[in-house]
């Protein structure tokens, strides 16, 4: 590891992104060490292991991912098999495993080996991507399996991110654009047939009725909770923080705990708050760097497994930055999709540090063509 750091490969890293990277993460603590009860400390000390898995996943040769991806896959999933038999029930979903004193979200790794299984995949396939059979096999054969496991757990928000993850390397691996416009119109039938069928959930139902009428989920006595509470509060809270903000510690709502899930899904709402707008644009701007330098990684690499990769990464980023934020102000219904590097969260942390790692790596490695000349 010491070598690594010291070597002309990271020397040639892109150092824009990485510290972008850390600058979103140190904010981040910074703003939980402003929210009551959010374990500012723990989540340092969690960032401080990311770090190891950082440094791990952007020093490997990840060529032999070509040969070990299936094992990978499959030990993810008997994983997620696990947490659905033994896993602890958080918030009505059932996603988190204990080892010990220490609670796993795997659904949250799964999101990175389907990365690289993607990856594999399609640089195996070439351009025959193009086509809808094969765009269909890859879907079926590698996602679904992952995503019906992650839907059993109820978590919605992490499901999503699967999907996202998939139409973003199948769109820079050569996709046809009308075959994914298919997929997104054919997931909206589904969900709209679920909605007038009674297969969505209730829970769900009330959530997004409460995010289109806040001010009518608010019954304390109501079987479904008070789900308007959380969007009133946390706009509320982004609103009173106008272009400066009410200064840091000093945000009403959040300093008297006024915000659901504010160390979590809401996180944005506390920096809203204490840093106004200000705070929320440099987050965002730090947030676009990272973001710019992996589609310029993408656009550089010359290796298709690499570029493959680095979509799995910026797509995930992406989306999950763009769903969370649009969450904390009003733009979607709340689903429990974290701000990255942000918001307090052992595994998404860790994960999204491994994520960042193996972007690093596909931009050390961008020039180079091959992995191994016997192969």
């Amino acid at each position: 590891m010491t070598s690594f750091l010291r070597s002309r490969k990271m020397r040639d890293a892109d150092h824009v992104m990485i510290l972008a990277m850390v600058g979103i993460a140190v904010f981040g603590m910074v703003t939980l060490r402003s929210i009551p009860g959010a374990d500012f400390h723990r989540q340092t000390l969690l960032f401080a292991v990311g770090v190891l898995f950082f440094l791990a996943a952007a020093s490997i040769d990840y060529g032999w991912l070509r040969h070990s991806w299936q094992p990978l896959y499959w030990v993810t999933l008997s994983v997620l098999v696990v947490v659905l038999v033994f896993g602890r029930v958080v918030f009505g979903g059932k996603s988190w495993i204990a080892l010990g004193p220490v609670q796993l979200q795997p659904s949250e790794f799964a999101k990175v080996v389907l990365m690289v299984c993607l990856a594999v995949y399609a640089a195996e396939a070439g351009s025959q991507i193009r086509d809808a059979l094969e765009l269909s096999f890859s879907f079926v054969s590698l996602v679904l399996p992952i995503f019906a496991l992650i839907m059993a757990q109820r978590d919605l928000g992490t499901a999503l991110v699967i999907l996202a993850i998939w139409m973003g390397v199948m769109y820079f691996a050569g996709a046809n654009l009308w075959h994914l416009a298919a997929f997104v119109v054919g997931c909206m039938v589904v969900a709209k047939l679920g909605w007038d069928h009674g297969i969505v959930p209730q829970y769900r139902i009330f959530r997004i009725l409460a995010w289109l009428h806040p001010r009518e989920y608010l019954d304390p006595d109501a079987s479904y909770g008070m789900p308007g509470m959380q969007y009133l509060q946390a706009w509320r809270a982004i609103g009173s923080g106008g272009i400066w903000g009410q200064g840091y510690g000093n945000g009403q709502l959040t300093q008297f705990g006024r915000v659901p899930e504010q160390a979590t899904d809401m996180t944005f709402s506390a920096l809203g708050e204490e840093l106004g707008f200000v705070g929320c644009a440099v987050l965002v701007i730090l947030y676009g760097i990272v973001i710019w330098r992996g589609v310029n990684t993408i656009a550089q690499t010359q290796h298709d497994l690499g570029r493959y990769i680095a979509a799995g990464v910026v797509s995930y980023l992406a989306f999950e930055v763009l769903v969370s934020i649009s969450m904390n102000v009003g733009l979607l219904p709340i689903t429990g999709i974290p701000l990255p590097l942000f918001s307090r969260g052992g595994s998404n942390l860790i994960s999204t540090m491994i994520a960042m790692g193996l972007l690093v790596n596909v931009h050390l490695r961008r020039r180079r063509i091959t992995f191994e000349a016997a192969t």
